[in-house]
């Protein structure tokens, strides 16, 4: 086990000690108990430096949340790459995800909504601060409580007041697009543009692709964090003063790219490689080289809970096709499944009352019914297994209850629900919109 580690380590090294940027000084994100944390102005700033430009998306302003921030940037080597050096591991470790950027309409009203929601309903007892971009300014009363914390009037852009009935280019990741963290406000967004992972929005001065290296200034600009926090009479005033920022916003702590999709690893090989490493910590698990990846829950018993097991899955599952900006795998779902994954992510457009696979507004040519058909055959030969799914709305404007209308239609009368008595009776699916006319037509029932 140990020597398994070690060469994935190795293996991993020459892209996480790759030197990103130089700082100054520590600049706290997950080590910051301030509601404006130093590094998720650098972050927000970032995403929205990045995504401004027209082409970009028009981004005026972007918010980015506080528990996606895990980690600090600091100032001491971690290792052999000097003082002040930040690593592509270090920037990776701060947001370890692979989100997509969205920017996207939100009216005035709605954005104070969503301020308003950092400190009501699902967040009034567990208060969840957007970290802001530049020039986005707001104060919080916190001698009151609940959504009045939030000062009427006090919201600004570059110094002007929010107008409730005017609409601005929001930028933030898909995770708060979607609502997470408690945030519905932000789900009403339209006129999505899906821009690229978070990562790659956080680098404005260069695009780095995995075949081709950032050429680094000879001389780094280093950066100094300062905070911008400010307090008067019980209120905190949540702006864009002197900010922290990161050798000039080259890259940052928005760094969310799997360390396998870079270089020459396979990620087949990975996956693999990952799910063996992964076994041995296992409850119960035995040794690695022990382990069948395709049935490797056959070490443990009928009765264990699946909080105790490690579970490995994939990001964006069905993400095979559209350019580096789309793809996230280059393995099929069944190839994942015989890799040992166990957890798949599934994005679903609906189109034609069936869901197509979507990574933003590439089509991935395949439907659900492929991804359920490759589930079930693979169940079939490994009764011992279980696969777990998430089934997310992508690239769709219907509303929730439209979505859960066509997934009950997969499962009841489609007859994808196993206890189901409902006709199974099938069709074959819509084309979607862009689908090329030499993709085979996929029947999504049972068959």
């Amino acid at each position: 086990m140990t020597k398994l580690i070690q060469d994935w380590t190795a293996l991993a090294a020459p892209i996480a000690n790759r030197p990103q940027g130089w700082i100054a000084a520590d600049i706290n994100g997950r080590g910051s108990t301030a509601y404006e944390k130093p590094l998720g102005d650098v972050i927000a700033d970032a995403q929205w430096e990045g995504l401004a430009p027209a082409d970009k998306g028009g981004a005026q302003l972007a918010l980015m949340n506080p528990g996606g921030i895990r980690s600090d940037l600091v100032h001491k080597a971690s290792g052999s790459e000097g003082d002040g050096v930040v690593t592509y591991g270090e920037s990776f470790t701060v947001q370890p995800f692979t989100n997509m950027m969205n920017v996207v309409d939100l009216t005035g009203a709605n954005l104070i909504a969503a301020l308003k929601q950092q400190v009501s309903g699902a967040n009034l007892n567990s208060i969840k601060i957007l970290q802001v971009s530049k020039g986005f300014t707001y104060t919080l009363d916190t001698t009151k409580t609940g959504a009045d914390r939030v000062v009427d009037g006090s919201v600004k852009l570059n110094g002007e007041a929010i107008d409730p009935a005017k609409t601005y280019r929001v930028a933030m990741n898909e995770f708060l697009a979607g609502g997470g963290d408690s945030f519905p406000a932000l789900a009403t967004g339209t006129n999505k543009l899906v821009g690229p992972r978070t990562w790659t929005s956080s680098t404005p001065t260069w695009r780095p692709t995995p075949r081709r290296r950032p050429r680094w200034p000879s001389r780094p600009r280093t950066a100094s964090p300062s905070s911008s926090n400010r307090l008067d009479e019980g209120r905190r005033t949540v702006s864009a003063g002197r900010r922290p920022s990161f050798s000039s916003l080259r890259t940052l702590a928005g760094f969310e790219v799997n360390l396998s999709w870079c270089g020459a690893m396979n990620r087949r090989r990975f996956l693999v490689g990952a799910l063996a490493a992964g076994a041995g910590v296992m409850l119960g698990a035995p040794a690695a080289s022990a382990v069948d990846v395709r049935a490797w829950m056959a070490a443990h018993g009928d009765g264990t809970e699946l909080t105790r097991l490690t579970i490995p899955g994939t990001h964006d599952s069905g993400a095979r096709f559209g350019g580096p900006w789309s793809e996230c795998q280059n393995t099929t779902v069944a190839q994942q499944l015989d890799s040992g994954i166990r957890f798949l992510d599934v994005r679903c457009r609906v189109t034609g009352g069936s869901f197509a696979i979507h990574h933003g507004a590439s089509y991935q040519n395949a439907m659900f019914g492929d991804v359920l058909v490759a589930c079930r055959d693979f169940l079939a030969a490994h009764p011992s297994e279980t696969v777990l799914m998430r089934v997310k709305q992508e690239y769709s404007e219907e509303s929730d209850a439209t979505f859960r209308a066509v997934f009950d239609d997969y499962l009841d009368r489609r007859g994808w629900r196993p206890s189901s008595t409902s006709a199974t009776g099938c069709r074959s699916s819509a084309r979607p919109a862009g689908r090329s006319s030499s993709s085979p037509t996929t029947a999504d029932c049972p068959a």
